[in-house]
């Protein structure tokens, strides 16, 4: 079997690991990763040839177990793909490609995935399922997975989704009590990936509604009490526990 020539990687968490790094160091720490990933290990010999001498910050990203070196999250993300891979190609025997079964590993991708695929593979109602879950109102779910299914095409879409409801339960409307309907949330979600300072701050999304729209969305927007509202901050958290475990 050939090597697994990629792995996921996450930039925001890989930043902010290497942020007192100098980019001497942070060039040795991406070499080593790289190189372990495609080993599997590193010995000794390969940590003093990439860093010329021992470098305590670039070391200290590493664990030496039985004379060999490891980087723990990506021993990890090695680990998780692999078993990805293997549950696939236990679907795919099993005859189950559109659907899930215990052999499945979720949210993870492989080489051999084009990052266009439809997520059918994924199970798409397993998966607006555990979105619509974490959304604050029960309004408007029929459209919402039409909206869902139309945009929600791969696993980095279902991964951005995540992260644009997260920022949207974080945004000031939201903590005062004013939460669209779940038809408009999901047919604009994409805006919310990486929001404005002017959204967080107040307005629901980008302004691209005829008056009518704008309209309906008001009157599509609910007030909600202060327990709920404590309960949608608890959403919020429990949305950025399940994106960090992913991560």
């Amino acid at each position: 079997m050939s090597k697994d020539p990629a792995v996921l990687f996450y930039t925001s968490d890989f930043l902010s690991g290497i942020m007192t790094m100098t980019d001497e160091q942070v060039g040795k720490y991406i070499r080593l990763l790289c190189l372990q990933h495609q080993k599997g290990f590193l010995t000794e010999k390969d940590m003093t040839y990439i860093c010329r001498s021992y470098d305590e910050d670039v070391y200290g990203k590493f664990i030496k177990e039985d004379g060999k070196y490891y980087n723990i999250r990506m021993r990890e993300e090695g680990e998780k793909r692999r078993n990805y891979a293997e549950s696939r190609r236990n679907n795919r025997n099993k005859g189950y490609e559109q659907k899930k079964d215990s052999t499945y590993v979720e949210h993870m991708e492989n080489e051999d995935i084009n990052t266009n695929e439809d997520v059918n593979t994924l199970n798409k109602k397993d998966g607006f399922s555990e979105i619509w879950k974490l959304y604050p109102v029960r309004q408007g779910k029929k459209n919402a997975e039409k909206h869902f299914n139309a945009t929600v095409k791969n696993e980095k879409d279902f991964i951005d989704i995540e992260i644009a409801l997260k920022n949207y339960l974080k945004c000031d409307r939201v903590k005062n009590g004013y939460i669209q309907n779940g038809s408009t949330w999901f047919n604009d979600w994409q805006s919310w990936i990486e929001p404005t300072e002017q959204m967080m701050k107040g307005n629901s999304g980008k302004n691209k509604n005829t008056p009518k729209q704008s309209e309906q969305i008001t009157r599509a927007t609910f007030r909600h009490t202060p327990e709920q509202l404590e309960a949608n901050r608890e959403l919020a958290e429990s949305i950025g526990l399940l994106h960090s475990k992913r991560s």
